[in-house]
């Protein structure tokens, strides 16, 4: 294993990755974007989590916050479904949007479905996975704190099977979406040419296509790694059949202590924990590639930057009035009165794109919908809303 990069470049990677992605989530917030928010709070709360467990037990296998391991380790669990579903979130919308036949979508409703498809399936994963767990958590040298599920056959029902299964469901909901959004380009097109909505349509076919861009890649990398990582556990000779319960909760509260030169060992543990911590860190990266970089966030970020430009202002010309104790002439604080950060308008109300007074836009994918009327014109309408089971030494669940 010397061509592996040093845990350092992990811990690094982890960090940037949590900061990157926690960016563009002011103004997703903002424009009620609940897939999206969905996928950058999974994504920064994996790439934290890796993060302080590669820095803690970076050489070493103390038990040091078995706690801190009780947590970690359900966070774990809770990722490997949470991301998924918050990709699936995005892909329904998206399909519901360009479908030309949906119903005005109830934003409520939908952000609610969202919340229970992205918070509360996670959360059922969780309570699920305490049927296999094994023992109270495993901890291995560079990587941290461990889901210590047993290699059964429930374990793949319960837990390694739900990637898979909700991205076939997502790609069913992108290639729909695709479909709709393809069949109808011509009078997007035409929309887009035809008068003063063009900079507004322009806009939201782009954070479409860059939405759908993020989903297919994500079922990309989901459903073929899911895949592998069963198979490797299948084929693995830590599998065994299933028991009972006292025969899985055995000596539960004990926690498993593992060298790296053990669960370096074999080609297939290191696939296995790397790749799925690695999984989170890409997510963060792509996010941020595909709406860090883009015209909305480059907007912002001049509004941000004017902002800290005018509070530098203002603290300069406070501390040159105290110290010349004497009248300030009124240039010094022009602008300082108003906020960088004014309440801005729908971004697209009647088809018409507005801005706050410093240019900055609302990014919002669910307040329009396309609709087709009867002439074949498209118009913006605002949308309503042995005795003991295996030591895990021997055990690396596709985590």
């Amino acid at each position: 294993m010397s061509n592996e990069p040093p845990n350092a470049v992990f811990s690094a990677f982890s960090f940037v990755g949590f900061i990157l992605v926690l960016i563009p989530f002011y103004w997703h917030a903002e424009g009620a974007n609940t897939g999206t928010c969905l996928f950058m709070f999974w994504s920064a709360l994996g790439c934290l989590n890796s993060f302080v467990n590669s820095r803690v037990w970076n050489g070493n296998t103390l038990d040091v916050a078995p706690v801190w391991c009780d947590i970690s380790t359900r966070i774990i669990i809770a990722i490997n479904v949470a991301i998924p579903l918050s990709t699936l979130c995005i892909t329904r919308r998206l399909h519901l949007i360009t479908s030309a036949s949906a119903p005005k979508l109830n934003k409520r409703r939908e952000a609610l479905i969202d919340l229970s498809l992205g918070l509360g399936i996670p959360i059922l994963d969780v309570i699920l996975s305490y049927i296999v767990q094994g023992h109270r958590a495993n901890i291995f040298e560079d990587v941290g704190c461990w889901p210590a599920t047993v290699n059964t056959d429930w374990t793949y029902l319960l837990c390694f099977s739900w990637p898979i299964v909700i991205g076939f469901i997502s790609a069913y909901y992108g290639m729909r979406a695709m479909y709709n959004f393809y069949s109808r380009r011509k009078d997007l097109n035409s929309m887009i040419s035809s008068g003063s909505t063009n900079d507004s349509f322009s806009y939201q076919r782009s954070l479409y296509i860059r939405l759908m861009v993020l989903a297919l890649v994500d079922i990309c990398f989901t459903v073929p790694i899911a895949s592998y990582l069963i198979y490797l556990d299948r084929s693995s000779p830590s599998y065994y059949p299933y028991a009972s319960w006292a025969w899985i909760h055995a000596d539960f509260w004990r926690i498993d202590q593992v060298p790296a030169t053990v669960w370096k060992a074999t080609t297939e543990s290191v696939a296995t924990i790397e790749l799925s911590r690695w999984s989170n860190v890409l997510s963060a990266f792509v996010f941020f590639a595909l709406f860090g970089l883009a015209q909305e966030a480059q907007k912002n970020y001049r509004v941000f930057g004017g902002f800290v430009k005018r509070v530098g202002h203002a603290a300069t010309g406070h501390r040159f009035e105290k110290a010349h104790s004497g009248p300030v002439h009124p240039v010094m604080f022009s602008g300082t009165t108003s906020s960088g950060f004014t309440t801005e308008s729908r971004m697209f109300h009647s088809g018409k794109k507005t801005r706050s007074s410093d240019g900055a836009s609302r990014v919002s994918y669910i307040d329009m919908n396309v609709v087709l009327d009867d002439d074949a014109e498209i118009g913006l309408k605002p949308m309503d809303k042995d005795k003991y089971p295996p030591s895990p030494a021997h055990d690396f669940g596709p985590y």
